[in-house]
């Protein structure tokens, strides 16, 4: 007797089987279909900011910027995210209504954790300039009404 499964065995199988692989799955396609309808939309509104060297040789001008493009870049990304900031640019583009009665620090807290900047590094391309290899960055806003999400 031979004792071997075969290719043709494994079909044999499924064949008579199939249904033991299609429902679940459809079923979970099912789940995974009503689950993302159900989920708010969100909309993020993205902006790069190009950092350049400088343009003139440094043995005609000596560079008055000392510091590294990350570091500047992490200066600019903590005035941004200041608490008063952040409520200035709610308070403005009226991010929150005011029926919900959300305190300062509240809103302070979630602008925050909708605001990204994060940095673009340029792999290899190390100029003096820019000797930590930082060329760019981005700063995006997330929020259920696209134009809440463009505006801020």
């Amino acid at each position: 007797m031979n004792d071997e499964f075969s290719l043709e065995d494994a079909l044999i199988v499924l064949k008579r089987r199939v249904w033991l692989f299609v429902l679940p799955l459809l079923g979970i396609l099912a789940i995974g279909a009503v689950i993302v309808m159900l989920l708010p939309a969100k909309y993020t509104a993205q902006g790069g900011i190009l950092v350049e060297s400088a343009q003139i040789p440094s043995e005609l001008v000596r560079s008055t910027i000392s510091t590294y493009a990350q570091e500047r870049i992490q200066m600019i990304r903590q005035r941004v995210m200041t608490r008063n900031r952040l409520i200035e640019v709610a308070d403005k583009y009226q991010v929150f209504p005011r029926e919900l009665g959300f305190s300062e620090s509240r809103r302070a807290r979630i602008m925050r954790s909708r605001l990204d900047v994060s940095l673009i590094r340029a792999e290899g391309a190390r100029t003096s300039a820019q000797r930590d290899g930082t060329i760019a960055f981005t700063v995006s806003y997330t929020d259920q009404n696209p134009e809440k999400a463009f505006q801020v």
